[in-house]
């Protein structure tokens, strides 16, 4: 097989690939708001990835993470991960460590992401726990409605021993390791369907991640949970096939939602908790030192972000509300008391009760 020249896609050199059963891979843009270009067979979203990988710049002695991101360049998470993570990891290793960013989902959602890091295609992903939940069920600890107070209460949850505790565990159970837990605001929905209540949920089409526990937490409240890949959320709900989805403040702001959905509703159901994602085996073979200072860089990002939620949500909120969203603080307690409800697996529960213990 003959490779292309280093770092280029293009010249006389051709890649022949063995033939293996095909799924369909989504190219995406790397910024701004289009959500996809022509879809293309691949053989694997593995090999997909190893194309676009193997047309990066070639990297320098030492480790180099790549790491995917589902969020636009410009978004939160991008500037995040860009000013903090990858600047402090660069410098605190003296450049042993780089980092390379794949944003806007260029090598598949999160899910075919994540599957590339089990198959060690891609080194990292910066996600949500949450999004590790069809590995391991207790990674549904984000999404277990009204679990904190505030913003507080979430730090001192995810900075608890306790939460250390529930991280080794995810690790062993599923093979992802979670650095650095960060808070980008709590989860609130935006639909085309007026909600001051519970009950105004009832039968609503919301569009909700493929992960069982955000599935059951809907279906307790009453709607109709419809799992959509993000990637083609802002199409879904422009074309009617789901009323509506739930995300942080941010998100929605990022991927400009509020062309699409009237009502910005307040719900504060879940809080989101990001992180960078990595192989577990992966991340063991680290030394101690790299392990060390990519900790570091992943609490400096974590901070970086809560301290941007608190100063910008307000902002964010106000000017969804000038380009023309309605913003609505709903009942809660309708949502609080169904919640209670959302059946929960039994090792689940298990840390549920530790981190609500944490005080």
């Amino acid at each position: 097989m003959m490779s292309p020249s280093a770092g280029s896609c293009g010249g006389a050199d051709t890649m022949h690939l063995p033939k293996a059963p095909v799924v369909t891979f989504r190219l995406l843009k790397a910024a701004g708001r289009e959500l996809e270009m022509n879809s293309f067979t691949v053989t694997t979203a593995a090999l997909a990835t190893a194309i676009v990988l193997a047309c990066s710049p070639p990297s320098r002695a030492g480790t180099e993470i790549r790491m995917g991101l589902t969020d636009p360049v410009g978004s939160t998470v991008y500037r995040a991960v860009n000013e903090v993570f990858k600047k402090r990891v660069e410098e605190l290793t003296s450049g042993q460590v780089t980092v390379t960013l794949y944003p806007n989902s260029q090598l598949g959602t999160y899910k075919e992401e994540l599957e590339q890091i089990h198959g060690r295609a891609l080194t990292s992903l910066y996600e949500s726990i949450g999004t590790i939940g069809p590995w391991d069920p207790i990674a549904g600890i984000e999404s277990v409605p009204y679990l904190y107070k505030d913003e507080a209460d979430f730090f001192r949850k995810w900075r608890s021993p306790a939460a250390h505790e529930l991280l080794d565990q995810l690790a062993e159970d599923s093979g992802f390791r979670l650095v650095g837990p960060a808070f980008r605001g709590f989860r609130v929905v935006s639909a085309n369907h007026k909600v001051v209540k519970v009950e105004d949920v009832a039968g609503l089409k919301l569009r909700v991640p493929a992960i069982k526990i955000y599935m059951d937490t809907w279906r307790a409240f009453g709607a109709n949970p419809t799992p959509i890949a993000f990637e083609e959320v802002f199409t879904a709900i422009q074309q009617g096939v789901v009323a509506g989805q739930e995300n942080p403040v941010t998100v929605i702001y990022d991927n400009h939602l509020d062309e699409v959905c009237k009502y910005l509703i307040l719900t504060n159901h879940a809080a989101e908790t990001v992180g960078a994602i990595f192989n577990e085996d992966w991340w063991r073979k680290l030394t101690p030192e790299e392990r060390k200072s990519i900790e570091t860089a992943a609490a400096e990002t974590s901070d970086w972000l809560r301290a941007f939620t608190a100063q910008n949500e307000a902002r964010q909120i106000d000017e969804l509300r000038r380009k023309g969203m309605t913003v609505i603080k709903p009942d809660i307690s309708g949502f609080v008391a169904r919640g209670k409800n959302v059946a929960i697996d039994p090792r689940l529960a298990v840390w549920v009760k530790r981190l609500d213990a944490v005080e």
